[in-house]
């Protein structure tokens, strides 16, 4: 597994400041070293969440090019982040440009800039403080501010075009700049007007609800055609009733059926999740929109290890139900949970497994049963063989990865599925 979420924001950075750089005078930057500074970090601010917008609209190639849209969220987060932090510099430094060589592309009232300048930092500093505070918040509140972030984006575009520039329009970077703001202007207003429309899911139905202490186990329905997916995929659920129409991601837990209903595992941990325990009915319809991401088994190891934690064992009750027959090397499914706040029935899940031929271990971490190296030990097959999975909580993905440098096996060898979207 590689963590790659750095590489597109580092691209993007280093192209526009080699174009940014090269189309203003030698001399000018010489003297107005801090000014150039800002004009970089702003630049590099605008492009950044250009491509944060584009990304945002869940085209299928961005989920191949970077396996898997839970990979493009990742990407979509710190091109945001990085575009914030570097905006807030620029806004802070506030280096006027000025001299003979200085022109706006659209000329503007010096008032009507200052208000653009205004609209912006407040715009940024809401955008910090939920994102100190995002799990103190309501996800409808934090999902409408984190929406400000693209109002910001053609705010700060805004600013480009009126403010003074050493940067002709009419240059690499001027040039490279508009085209990325274009686009990323079309994106944010596509995802905000129309997105819903074009992508509107399948029509469902809730038909069974099995409660838990900390979550649900829930199964719908098709009302007419069903979503085509792969075990391991996961989908947006949206609820027809007050209060829960926000599309969530889940993980479908079941194998393809011909009837096309699917399962989820659901844990009650936020506002919209403890919401839809406590208010969810048989009956009420939903849709479905999906499916996404690329966490399938690729059969490449000569045994393979399975590690689960929480809700993450999802995607692993799909594979489990979508095998006809005994697999034809080892597999080992691992299980990590709280007695607590348990989301499955643990004796059901190891009854599955072993009638699929696979071998089950739970791991209660609240009687301090963790995942050891010696779990890892007992795969016979060699090292640089073993095919390891992974989908759950960060801390024990960490806890996964240190075992597997103990034991000798490769990074390369574990594929894990993003585990959280917001």
């Amino acid at each position: 597994m590689k963590n790659n979420s750095w590489v597109l924001t580092t691209l993007l950075s280093v192209i526009t400041s080699v174009l940014v750089l090269t189309s203003v005078n030698e001399t000018y930057i010489n003297n107005n070293f801090s000014v150039v500074i800002s004009l970089v970090s702003g630049s590099v601010s605008l492009v950044l969440m250009a491509a944060s917008c584009i990304l945002a609209i869940r085209v299928r190639f961005f989920e191949k090019l970077f396996g898997g849209l839970d990979r493009v969220y990742e990407q979509h987060k710190w091109l945001g982040i990085w575009a914030l932090i570097l905006l807030g510099y620029h806004f802070l430094v506030r280096a006027g440009i000025r001299g003979p060589d200085s022109q706006s592309i659209i000329q503007a009232p010096k008032a009507l800039a200052h208000v653009i300048q205004g609209f912006a930092a407040i715009g940024l500093a809401a955008i910090i403080v939920t994102s100190l505070n995002r799990n103190g918040i309501r996800y409808s509140l934090w999902r409408w501010i984190h929406k400000l972030s693209g109002v910001v984006f053609l705010i700060a575009a805004t600013h480009w075009l009126t403010a003074r520039n050493v940067v002709p329009f009419i240059s690499p970077a001027g040039i490279w700049m508009a085209v990325l703001c274009a686009l990323g202007a079309a994106a944010f207003i596509y995802r905000l007007v129309m997105y819903d429309l074009v992508h509107k899911g399948k029509a469902y139905v809730v038909t069974e609800i099995n409660q838990f202490p900390r979550g649900m186990q829930l199964a719908v329905k098709p009302k007419d055609k069903a979503i085509d997916y792969h075990p391991g995929s996961f989908v947006f659920l949206s609820f027809k009733k007050k209060g829960m129409s926000e599309p969530h991601p889940f993980s479908v837990a079941s194998a393809p059926k011909e009837d096309g209903s699917l399962s989820f595992v659901i844990r009650s941990e936020g506002d919209w999740t403890r919401k839809l325990r406590k208010e969810l009915e048989v009956g009420t319809p939903l849709q479905v929109t999906g499916p996404y991401g690329k966490f399938h088994r690729t059969n490449n190891g000569e045994s393979e290890v399975w590690v689960a934690g929480g809700v993450g064992i999802a995607p692993f009750m799909a594979w489990l139900e979508n095998m006809t027959e005994p697999p034809k090397s080892p597999i080992h499914l691992y299980y990590s949970y709280r007695e607590d706040d348990a989301i499955v029935d643990i004796d059901q899940l190891q009854t599955l497994a072993e009638e699929k031929g696979v071998a089950f271990t739970a791991l209660c971490s609240t009687k301090g049963e963790t995942l050891q190296q010696e779990h890892l030990n007992v795969i016979e097959s060699a090292k640089d063989k073993i095919q390891a999975y992974y989908c759950g909580p960060e801390g024990l993905c960490m806890a996964l990865q240190g075992l597997m440098r103990k034991t000798g096996i490769p990074a390369n060898q574990l594929k894990t599925e993003l585990f959280n979207f917001r």
